[in-house]
């Protein structure tokens, strides 16, 4: 089930708030209560995974809106600087330009939209791996558990839950080191050596 809707920018699909995970409506095949509790925190870590799609395509669109926004003003002050218009006067245009070349590199717009929408782009990738996965291996255990295999089918399930949990939680933790990393290289490019 594709959950996107087309965007206004740069034809990047939108995840939509109110559209649930194909996952988090699939009842669990095998009754009990550890298997049904390993199922409640796989749908919240399926979840969450979505809400961090969410809130990074927000991030990402804002900050590609001021990117374009402060391309643009440099690229028109630079035509209009090179022109020699002569109504526009050269030194406010020449502040303005500087004004957004700088606001640019101090809050790290740049570098920080490209590890959000590396980011967001992660976990679609991730969540799309473990809903294929989810999907292929669970009409097994569905089969195992209609042919009477009770404990084989509770075993296979908990086994693949487990899993794609850890799978889950290894791939969240990556995404968020990339992140950290990259605010660390924001941060330290602020750093200005007088000495220099």
């Amino acid at each position: 089930m594709n959950t996107d809707t087309p965007s206004p920018i740069a034809g990047i699909p939108s995840p939509k708030a109110d559209t649930p995970s194909p996952i988090a409506d699939i009842p669990s095949p095998i009754q009990g209560e550890a298997a049904e509790l390993q199922q409640k925190l796989f749908k919240e870590k399926i979840n969450e995974l979505d809400a961090w799609r969410r809130k990074f395509y927000t991030e990402v669109t804002a900050r590609r809106i001021i990117a374009y926004l402060l391309k643009f003003i440099s690229i028109f002050g630079a035509i209009v600087v090179a022109a020699k218009i002569s109504w526009i006067d050269q030194t406010v245009l020449g502040l303005v330009i500087a004004a957004a070349i700088g606001l640019d590199q101090l809050t790290s717009n740049h570098a920080r939209l490209l590890a959000l929408a590396a980011a967001r782009y992660a976990c679609e990738r991730l969540r799309a791996n473990i809903v294929g996965t989810h999907s292929r291996e669970l009409p097994k255990i569905i089969s195992l558990r209609n042919a009477g295999r009770t404990s084989d089918a509770k075993s296979g399930f908990e086994s693949l839950l487990s899993r794609l949990s850890a799978e889950l939680h290894d791939g969240q933790e990556k995404i968020l080191e990339a992140i950290r990393e990259a605010d660390l290289k924001a941060l330290n490019n602020l750093y200005v050596d007088i000495k220099k």
